[in-house]
């Protein structure tokens, strides 16, 4: 048995005879630390210990040229072997300037860069493909996958572009022009994979991890990047609720990416950052993220899809700061159909911060979610579709609770900002502003005061069959030569009907939860024809429609959304 003492004088006879050949690669997969050094130095005492041999799977830390091996980069000779033969003996594979058929995947192994000159460029208006010597280093694959990257740890694509041989450049609003089968780079059970000044081309699937179970990908980072007429660009899936597709992913920095079907489809993912990206007319939808919890998407900009720009299903933690949002659901041809820019539902704890502008139909749809705060200008909602006098609400909200909402409303053809169910609107605040005449339906704490106005009766009051009882007197500053209208009128008391001026609201929801109803009638209050601001008194009176008496109960609510048109 080896003493305490003897181990020692092991250990200090190996690190005082180890000995590193300056022509030999240190092994990457082996640490130099006391236990390696004490196993090593095991068969005999001070005597000099070799690094141990690479293994067979693992190519030696050199750098290696494609055209080394026979790479012609024409863009007719299958380039396959070539690389595959670099892959086989280089850390680093440089290819060249070029356009390199591959007809069957490269396969990267731990630590591999496969290194080229730089993505493609391409005239992405005019219909016409690359402009002349926007090709730098190229790999063309037929409907097949071009990049093996599964299960590897920390590999690198930098300088390369990819493109499907029968990709074409779509027209405007039409199906993007990739081709079925093609797919750039499979990163599914990788750790650390990054890619760099990279471009994807008419693919099916730019990047790939689809797993239901083995190992998730981690920390993969994607940036430097342009892609269009791609399908999906990246699709990260898992289908078994228990297992995350990717964890922590990263992708920024995306100089243009347009004419696709979608940028991102993610499904159960773990941690997802998107920064600095610039999406541009997607046939769906830019980013359709569901059961991804710590979403963070920043400094993005989402310029005309053909449905909603960004789909939130399922998603907890996540932040949306400065992103822009423009003609949601305007790309496609033929008739519009009205998108939302956002849909939201079953999310928890979200925010957003920044604007949308002039979506086709509404600025926000949320259903089913739980603490979420909007921060948002939005401009013209409804745009160009007909849909201007939308009683839905430019924000949509269902079945969702502690909303705060701070949001100013531009353009002036649209009827109501932000509208809520009865479960909803008990539990959201905030504060709305408007250029033109909107109001809110159900949520009219959300208008300063007088516009949102919500008048209290102290006692209770009997009110005859067929008669009206005055309850209260708004006073409202109208500028000269504009108008006073209704928005919205609720009425906690069953039975009964707004009345005003002579002339009596229609009650379009007679059975509101919890008893009471709801008009929607735009009925003017107050016009002023004259040159001076004036005030205008808003008698809020009550009929009874019924043949009976109605009392009105002390606590009675009669609440008012109003606009200046």
């Amino acid at each position: 048995m080896v003493s305490l003492a003897d181990r020692r004088s092991m250990a200090m006879g190996a690190m005082n005879n180890f000995v590193v050949d300056p022509d030999k690669p240190m092994p990457t997969d082996t640490h130099l630390t006391r236990r390696y050094l004490l196993k090593a130095s095991a068969p005999t005492v001070g005597v000099a210990v070799a690094a141990p041999a690479l293994s067979a799977a693992r190519p030696a830390n050199r750098i290696v040229s494609g055209a080394d091996f026979g790479a012609k980069g024409d863009g007719i000779a299958d380039d396959s072997a070539a690389f595959r033969a670099a892959l086989a003996t280089g850390q680093v594979v440089d290819v060249p300037p070029g356009t390199f058929r591959i007809e069957v995947p490269l396969v990267l192994s731990d630590g591999q860069v496969l290194r080229g000159s730089g993505r493609s460029g391409w005239e992405p208006y005019t219909g016409k493909g690359p402009p002349r010597s926007a090709t730098r280093t190229e790999i063309i694959i037929n409907g097949r996958l071009a990049i093996d990257a599964r299960n590897s740890n920390n590999v690198a694509i930098v300088g390369i572009a990819i493109r499907a041989k029968e990709a074409r450049q779509s027209d405007w609003g039409a199906e993007p022009g990739f081709q079925p089968g093609a797919i750039g780079i499979d990163i599914a059970g990788s750790q650390q994979f990054e890619a760099r000044d990279v471009s994807f081309h008419g693919l099916e699937i730019g990047v790939e991890s689809v797993s239901d179970g083995g190992r998730s990908a981690q920390m993969p980072h994607i940036g430097e990047w342009l892609a269009h007429d791609c399908g999906t660009v990246f699709r990260f899936i898992s289908n078994d609720r228990d297992f995350y597709a990717v964890r922590d992913a990263r992708i920024d920095g995306c100089i243009a990416a347009l004419h696709c079907g979608r940028i991102a489809e993610i499904r159960k993912c773990d941690g997802l950052r998107i920064e600095n990206v610039r999406f541009f007319q997607c046939k769906y939808n830019s980013l359709l993220i569901e059961r991804t919890p710590f979403v963070a998407i920043t400094g993005a900009t989402l310029f005309e899809t053909g449905a909603e720009a960004i789909v939130l299903r399922e998603c907890q933690y996540v932040t949306m700061a400065g992103v822009q949002v423009a003609r949601t659901g305007f790309y496609r041809a033929g008739k519009l159909i009205q998108q939302a820019a956002l849909l939201i539902e079953n999310c928890d704890d979200l925010a957003f911060d920044g604007l949308v502008e002039q979506p086709v139909g509404r600025a926000f749809t949320i259903r089913d979610s739980v603490n979420l705060s909007i921060n948002a200008a939005i401009g013209t909602p409804f745009w160009s579709t007909g849909s201007l006098g939308s009683r839905e609400g430019a924000i949509h909200i269902e079945r969702s609770r502690a909303i705060l909402i701070n949001a100013s409303f531009g353009g002036i053809f649209y009827w109501v900002a932000v509208w809520a169910d009865a479960a909803s609107a008990s539990s959201i605040n905030g504060r709305i502003t408007t250029e033109g005449p909107a109001g809110v339906v159900r949520c009219v704490q959300l208008q300063a005061a007088p516009l949102g106005h919500v008048a209290r009766t102290a006692t209770a009051t009997s009110v005859a069959p067929g008669k009206s009882v005055k309850l209260d007197e708004l006073r409202v500053l109208v500028p000269p030569g504009k108008a006073l209208v209704s928005c919205s009128i609720e009425l906690t008391t069953p039975g009964i009907a707004f009345f005003a001026g002579q002339q009596r609201w229609n009650v379009e929801r007679v059975a509101e939860p919890g008893g009471g109803s709801l008009s929607l009638e735009r009925n003017l209050l107050h016009r002023n024809d004259t040159t001076l601001p004036r005030y205008a008194a808003v008698p809020i009176e009550v009929y009874n429609s019924t043949d009976h008496p109605i009392t009105i109960p002390a606590g009675h609510e009669t609440r008012l959304s109003l606009a200046i048109e």
